[in-house]
Formats: structure tokens, C-alpha cells, sequence
């Protein structure tokens, strides 16, 4: 099995792109802090983990919120 990258903190964009050239297959999820609106900057990973030889779940949330 090969070792998952640390992708944890870059933008989801660079992240996607380091895991898809290793060949995962990406499953994204959103995050929102209760009660906040609308998200702003950058999105960012949160979490990364390894679902299967070949899967990533990566859970993003935006840099800030309104």
C-alpha cells in the first residue's frame, strides 16, 4: 500500500493535484463552523484519510467566514 502525503492545510486545488498524480480517487467534503455564512479565501484541507488502497476522503473548510 502506498503512504498517503501529508496534504493537510494546502489549498484544496494542490491538494486534489499531488493525490489524483498518485493515482487516489478523491471523495471532498465540506465543513462549516456552526453558524457561520458565507466562506471566503482560500479553501484548505482539514483532514485526510486513506478509505482504501486507492481512495482519499479529504474534508476542506474555507480560510474565514462572514
Amino acid at each position: 500500500m502506498k503512504k498517503l502525503p501529508e496534504v493537510l492545510a494546502l489549498e484544496l486545488k494542490e491538494a486534489r493535484a499531488i493525490l489524483t498524480e498518485l493515482g487516489y480517487n478523491l471523495k471532498e467534503e465540506q465543513t462549516i463552523p456552526p453558524g457561520k455564512g458565507k466562506g471566503l479565501g482560500f479553501k484548505r484541507v482539514i483532514s485526510a484519510k486513506e478509505l482504501g488502497p486507492d481512495q482519499v476522503k479529504v474534508i476542506w473548510s474555507y480560510e474565514k467566514y462572514e
